[in-house]
């Protein structure tokens, strides 16, 4: 379980993805559809999602929440209304729906694609445009200039850094933190910190630092470098799981620290653009004591 079902009052055993059947729109460069078949049956007292939400249903009086009968019918529903049918995808495995064309808007004559296509959005003009002219009619800024961070979180006397949250090439956000190999090449992270700040603060490769800021505190080992300017510091995101490899004592060196879990203001996004503030708080950081 990751972090945040561990405040679940319920957790309901969703089947893994070699438990249950699935059909999946994909594209690398040709767009695709993909059948993945049920290896196994679900172990346990685990099941396909959609089997807990028909059991989530009935108890609830809801009699036509899954309609089909299994799910091989519902696939079959999914696909009515395409080209191809559910039969010939599990026969088949996969269909190549559209081949890699590079020009297509010059068929089409505009960049947004005609009805029928995937698209997660469309162009007003049919063109790019370096004016939003959405934005223009609604009366926000059409062509947004940089915007001062607000002033509470600018660095200051009494926290002079600015922490940044990173990813490194060894993983993926946090969802490749239970993958052995990938966690035996990098088992934990560091906080990157500038060669002359170091210095100054007397702080050296591997020593145990403690980084603060005005809404938390938390701890982790320095790597002193060239590679990050002076006055800003990093570490890996995703790390910090209480629970699967960082989590299991037959694996101490395995786990890391979330550090702007740790240090973000609680609640509060960045005005600008509305994101949490996973990359720019202020901080101080002093070798631990």
């Amino acid at each position: 379980m990751c972090n945040t079902a561990l405040y679940s009052d319920v957790v309901l055993p969703d089947a893994t993805w070699l438990e249950q059947a699935q059909v999946k729109p994909d594209w690398l460069y040709e767009a695709f559809l993909s059948y993945f078949a049920e290896v196994v049956p679900p172990m346990y007292d685990s099941r396909p999602m959609y089997r807990i939400i028909e059991g989530l249903a009935k108890r609830m009086g809801v009699t036509d929440a899954v309609p089909w009968k299994n799910m091989e019918e519902a696939f079959a529903n999914q696909m009515r209304d395409l080209p191809w049918s559910f039969e010939e995808l599990r026969e088949k495995g996969f269909i190549l729906t559209d081949a890699a064309e590079y020009y297509k808007y010059r068929k089409w004559e505009s960049i947004n694609p005609p009805a029928g296509y995937g698209s997660s959005g469309s162009s007003r003009t049919g063109k790019y445009n370096f004016l939003n002219p959405v934005s223009a009619e609604k009366g926000v800024d059409p062509l947004p200039d940089f915007k001062p961070i607000d002033q509470d979180l600018l660095p200051d006397a009494e926290y002079p850094f600015l922490f940044g949250n990173i990813r490194i090439l060894q993983h993926e956000h946090c969802s490749t933190f239970n993958n052995f190999q990938l966690m035996k090449r990098r088992k934990t992270n560091t906080l990157l910190i500038n060669t002359a700040d170091a210095a100054r603060h007397d702080i050296s490769s591997g020593d145990l630092v403690q980084l603060s800021s005005p809404w938390g505190v938390t701890r982790i080992k320095a790597e002193v470098t060239d590679d990050i300017r002076p006055g800003v510091l990093a570490a890996a995101g995703g790390y910090g799981h209480v629970r699967g490899l960082e989590g299991d004592p037959k694996y101490p060196d395995m786990g890391g620290v979330n550090v702007p879990g740790a240090l973000m203001p609680p609640n509060r996004t960045e005005s600008t653009g509305g994101t949490p503030l996973l990359k720019y708080i202020k901080t101080r950081v002093e070798r631990a004591a």
